[in-house]
């Protein structure tokens, strides 16, 4: 395969590059906080057991946003066995349902 006449990729060593006259620039990388990272792993937990309930295709955005929610709050579910963990968020979906 060619890029523009030359064997792609083209790879050049980095020490090489001073050489060449090519300044190698990159993009900042992306600082996420450690609170951010914390509610993230709460989605994502909340998530997979709404996941493991309804199953995958049946995750709606509504049990997306309550997850969101969730994760944001300072509750916290049990962790003994996945069964506990998603009767608890089935418990407080119905609760949810029912308000």
């Amino acid at each position: 395969m060619f890029l523009r006449g030359y064997p792609y990729p083209l790879y050049v060593p980095p020490s090489h590059l001073d050489d060449l006259g090519v300044k190698m620039t990159t993009t900042n990388p992306r600082i996420i906080p450690e609170t951010a990272l914390h509610i993230n792993q709460r989605f994502l937990f909340a998530e997979s057991s709404f996941a493991r309930i309804f199953s995958v295709p049946h995750v709606t955005a509504e049990m997306r946003q309550f997850c969101s929610n969730w994760a944001q709050g300072i509750e916290e579910a049990p962790l003994d066995s996945l069964q506990n963990v998603d009767l608890y968020f089935r418990e407080l979906w119905n609760q949810k349902l029912l308000s």
